[in-house]
C-alpha cells in the first residue's frame, strides 16, 4: 500500500515512544570517551599510571553505559514487537510504504520450549499422536574411569560389526531438533492442534520487518 500523507513514524512519536536515555547515561558515555581519547593521545613513563586510573575511574562507568544501552534495547524492541504492530493495526495496515521506497510489515512468529524434566512425556504425547518420525533416537555409552580397556574392546567390537555398513556412532539420548520442532508446532498450530501445556510452552509473538531501511 503506497501512503503519501501519512508518516507513521510522527504518529509513533506523538505516541511518546521515542527510546530515551539518562542525563546520566549521556554523561558516562561522554566522559567515557573523553577518558579514552586522552589515553591513546598521552605516552608518557606515567602511562601505566594513567592505565590504572582509567580502570578504577571506570568500573562504574561501564554499567552505567551498559544500562543506558539495555534500556534502548528494551525501548526498541517494545516499539518493533508491541507498539509500531498495535499502531498499524489500529489503522488497518499490514504493509506500509514509504516515499522513499522501504517498506514496513508485520509478521508473527513462535517460539517454543520444552523443559528439560519434561522431555521424556513429550516425546511420548508425539508418539501417541503419530508424531515418533520427529524423534531422533541416538545412545551413549560412557564407560567408568577404570574402563578404558573395555571401551576399546567394545569399539573394536562396534568396527567389526559395522565394517562396510557405515559408521555407528552411539549416545543415549531421545531428542528433537528444535527448528524441527519449532516448524511442526508451528504447522500444527495453524491446523487448529491443541499442545499440553503442562509439557510444552509455545509463545506467540509480532516482529516488525524493514526493508530498504
Amino acid at each position: 500500500m503506497k501512503v503519501d500523507e501519512f508518516n507513521i513514524f510522527d504518529a509513533i512519536e506523538e505516541e511518546g515512544v521515542k527510546p530515551t536515555v539518562s542525563m546520566e547515561g549521556i554523561e558516562a558515555i561522554s566522559e567515557l570517551g573523553a577518558k579514552q581519547q586522552q589515553l591513546e593521545e598521552k605516552a608518557d613513563p606515567s602511562k601505566v599510571e594513567m592505565l590504572f586510573e582509567f580502570i578504577r575511574n571506570n568500573k562504574l562507568s561501564v554499567p552505567t553505559v551498559e544500562a543506558a544501552l539495555n534500556l534502548i534495547r528494551s525501548e526498541l524492541n517494545e516499539i518493533k514487537s508491541v507498539k509500531l504492530p498495535d499502531l498499524m493495526d489500529s489503522i488497518g495496515m499490514e504493509s506500509f510504504t514509504m516515499k522513499s521506497g522501504a517498506t514496513i510489515s508485520i509478521g508473527k512468529g513462535i517460539s517454543v520450549n520444552v523443559p528439560s524434566e519434561k522431555k521424556t512425556d513429550f516425546n511420548s504425547w508425539l508418539i501417541r499422536q503419530g508424531h515418533q518420525a520427529l524423534i531422533k533416537n541416538k545412545v551413549v555409552v560412557q564407560f567408568p574411569k577404570e574402563g578404558r580397556q573395555s571401551a576399546r574392546r567394545f569399539v573394536k567390537y562396534l568396527d567389526r560389526y559395522y565394517a562396510g555398513k557405515g559408521a555407528c556412532v552411539f549416545e543415549e539420548k531421545e531428542e528433537v531438533n528444535a527448528m524441527t520442532l519449532k516448524a511442526f508446532v508451528k504447522r500444527e498450530l495453524e491446523k487448529g492442534t491443541k499442545f499440553p501445556d503442562d509439557l510444552i510452552k509455545i509463545f506467540e509473538y509480532r516482529y516488525t520487518n524493514l526493508k530498504g531501511a
